[in-house]
């Protein structure tokens, strides 16, 4: 239960926890997740200053189920933590429970800074939400792993419908073209890049004209798929069959 736990090791702070627990107990969230408690930072480390418990005790109440599977069974997870000044990091947490004699004694726990990494990462999914192409990955099986904003608005289907499904099926349902999606994927996966012009179906069954640029996905040095762009050049096919068409006429 919430704030179940107060020890005296800082009398000084014991009304504090107590209005912490009387908030804890009103408030309508930590009820419907009994799961989570509230903590202060002085039960563990009472040399702390009094201005460095504030965002430790709010943090804890998310750190504490975590705490709980650290002593359960080794786990790996990208997680946030507060440096002393306050400030998050992104770091990657990973531990070990240490077991001797059948007894548990502790857990070893490491935490690996990988802030630059999740600020690419963000900046990548940033960049493919903003892209007004569609954007898509697929796994060695040409089964969709990532369906953009973009994609909806070229091919009709939303992430929940694309993502899961064989793209080649999704998007060339045309018996022909069909033919020709999957013979490319196949030449794809024997290069790392590959670029083609073709039609692809829409989700209501009209055809599109799409510039195909696909980039080989690797993964400590082995494929795992591929990073794929669709551009209509619905317009720019058109443009050029009636530039082809008026030069016929001369």
């Amino acid at each position: 239960p919430t704030g179940e736990k107060l020890t005296a090791s800082n009398p000084r702070f014991q009304e504090t926890a107590r209005q912490i627990n009387l908030l804890a107990e009103a408030n309508e969230t930590l009820q419907a997740l009994p799961s989570i408690s509230i903590s202060r930072s002085s039960d563990v480390l009472p040399q702390i200053k009094e201005y460095e418990r504030v965002s430790t005790t709010i943090v804890n109440a998310y750190v504490e189920p975590i705490v709980r599977r650290v002593f359960a069974e080794p786990i790996q997870l990208v997680t946030r933590r507060t440096r002393k000044d306050g400030s998050l990091v992104d770091v990657v947490l990973r531990s070990v429970p240490i077991v001797i004699d059948d007894e548990l004694v502790g857990a070893f726990a490491m935490f690996e800074d990988v802030g630059e990494l999740v600020r690419q990462r963000r900046f990548f999914e940033s960049l493919v939400e903003m892209s007004p192409a569609a954007v898509i990955m697929v796994d060695e099986h040409v089964n969709i792993s990532l369906w953009n904003p973009g994609a909806e608005r070229l091919f009709g289907y939303t992430a929940a419908e694309a993502i899961g499904a064989n793209l080649d099926d999704l998007i060339a349902m045309d018996p022909e073209i069909h033919a020709e999606a999957t013979a490319w994927s196949k030449e794809a996966w024997e290069g790392d890049s590959f670029r083609r012009i073709g039609r692809r179906t829409r989700k209501d069954g009209s055809l599109v004209d799409v510039e195909i640029v696909a980039v080989r996905v690797l993964l400590e040095g082995a494929p795992i798929g591929f990073y794929i762009i669709y551009h209509d050049i619905t317009e720019l096919q058109k443009a050029r069959q009636e530039a082809i068409a008026a030069n016929e006429a001369k």
